[in-house]
């Protein structure tokens, strides 16, 4: 995950220092890293708006809702 790490280059700003610290903030929503390509996130009731930014401000690829 560190190539997505580096757009919180600025803690201060963001809060945080990597995706796994942003997404874990959401309540009930959970990042754990499989792999360094892969990571599952689950949540209670946040998934769609996590996965919508997500999307708009991540260079992932594939995301899978199952």
């Amino acid at each position: 995950m560190g190539r997505l790490d580096t757009m919180f280059d600025d803690p201060q700003v963001w809060g945080v220092a990597t995706l796994k610290q942003w997404i874990d903030g959401y309540e009930t929503t959970r990042f754990t890293e499989i792999d360094d390509r892969t990571a599952v996130i689950t949540s209670e009731y946040n998934m769609d708006s996590v996965k919508e930014w997500l999307q708009k401000n991540t260079p992932i690829i594939n995301l899978e809702k199952r």
